[in-house]
């Protein structure tokens, strides 16, 4: 069986969304905080791959250092999971 790419799996998870008749609003939140770990994989490796455990650890912390809130992070983690 061949493993997703990364690309692969956003575009599944966007077709989710739009089958669970999520708010417009929603998916575009999702999309957003996907393209942003999308920037962070693809600086370690490209094509980006699926993150691992240890990537979103560090993508985290990326976060934090780039001064995010705990909260703006919460909700990004919270849309990341829902690909995962």
């Amino acid at each position: 069986m061949e493993r997703l790419t990364f690309d692969q799996a956003v575009e599944l998870f966007r077709l989710y969304c739009r089958s669970k008749g999520l708010a417009p609003r929603t998916v575009e939140t999702y999309m957003f905080a996907l393209e942003g770990l999308r920037e962070f994989l693809a600086q370690r490796c490209d094509p980006p791959e699926l993150p691992q455990t240890r990537d979103l650890r560090a993508y985290i912390a990326h976060m934090l250092d780039r001064s995010l809130s705990r909260g703006t992070i919460r909700v990004r983690m919270r849309s990341i999971r829902g690909l995962l």
